[in-house]
């Protein structure tokens, strides 16, 4: 699953949820195609560039206390294509490093437990 925040030609932003799947053609991973499923209602950003995603876990597979998460990652995606609406980026994500003035730029995946219903706070 993936979920997300666009914004449009104004700076309006939209939130959304879905799956993407991403196609492995020898050695190089393809673009991201993703699928979108529905908005995600509650969902906001704020003038210092937090972004909350809200998203129900029935929504996702409904995962229970003591479930495991894999391969949670955070990536940023720019110039989604005015026709298709896929994500865009470079196949350079595969070993990514950050770099100042990329565009691309991803955060190493990670495996998270999911606790139950504790309130998360900043």
């Amino acid at each position: 699953f993936y979920v997300g925040m666009r914004t449009d030609g104004n700076g309006t932003p939209s939130f959304d949820y879905g799956t993407i799947a991403t196609a492995v053609v020898g050695l190089v991973i393809g673009v991201p195609t993703e699928t979108s499923i529905g908005p995600l209602p509650g969902s906001s950003f704020n003038a210092d560039g937090t972004i909350t995603l809200i998203v129900s876990k029935t929504a996702v597979g409904s995962p229970a206390p003591g479930d495991l998460l894999g391969a949670v990652n955070g990536r940023t995606f720019t110039d989604d294509t005015p026709d298709t609406q896929n994500l865009e980026r470079s196949t350079l994500l595969v070993d990514h490093t950050f770099v100042k003035g990329q565009r691309d730029n991803g955060h190493p995946a990670a495996t998270y437990t999911v606790v139950g219903n504790v309130s998360c706070g900043p």
